[in-house]
């Protein structure tokens, strides 16, 4: 939850809760942040529905729900905070705005799999630098066998592309730790 909006239950800011209520259904038509603030806002604030009647004429069909009609309900409720209303505004908003969740659901997905990706593609490098350092250190190993044994050339070629292997490795491994 936004602070804004805590601070505005903490005040007891009757106006700016049901304001904040009213837009978050907007914002998000799926209700998820919604259902939380309107729990959080229920205990904390007694008096946070209206008891009052409205001439407002609420139409049940969902077949005539719009975005006009949705405007209207909004308003209406911005002005007479009633249960009742509330209730209906979420349904006309999941229905109006079902376009909207859908593609925010999406969204998230997407970023879900863009975040695995990203796992995916650092566990490889760390594997690419972990073969660079245990294969560098396996050939300056059998380099320095090689060379206490006269096999100098051999020993030498070893070495160097062991060594070569270990810096690469450790160049790797301190780039990926710096990020």
């Amino acid at each position: 939850m936004r602070k804004q909006f805590l601070d505005a239950v903490y005040e007891q800011d009757l106006m700016s809760v049901r304001l904040f209520l009213s837009n978050e259904l907007i914002i998000d038509p799926r209700g998820r942040t919604f259902d939380e603030m309107l729990l959080y806002a229920e205990k904390n604030l007694p008096n946070l529905y209206e008891d009052c009647d409205t001439s407002f004429s609420v139409i049940y069909d969902s077949s005539k729900w719009d975005q006009q009609y949705l405007n209207e309900v909004k308003n209406e409720l911005d002005v007479h905070f009633s249960q009742n209303l509330l209730n209906h505004y979420k349904d006309v908003v999941l229905y109006v705005l079902k376009e909207k969740a859908d593609c925010i659901t999406e969204q998230e997905q997407f970023g879900k799999e863009q975040d695995n990706s990203n796992v995916n593609h650092t566990v490889r490098n760390n594997i690419a630098c972990g073969t660079l350092l245990v294969g560098g250190a396996a050939l300056s190993v059998t380099g320095l066998y090689l060379t206490k044994y006269l096999m100098v050339k051999a020993g030498a070629v070893c070495l160097l592309t062991g060594g070569s292997c270990l810096l690469a490795g450790g160049y790797l491994v301190y780039k990926q730790f710096k990020k």
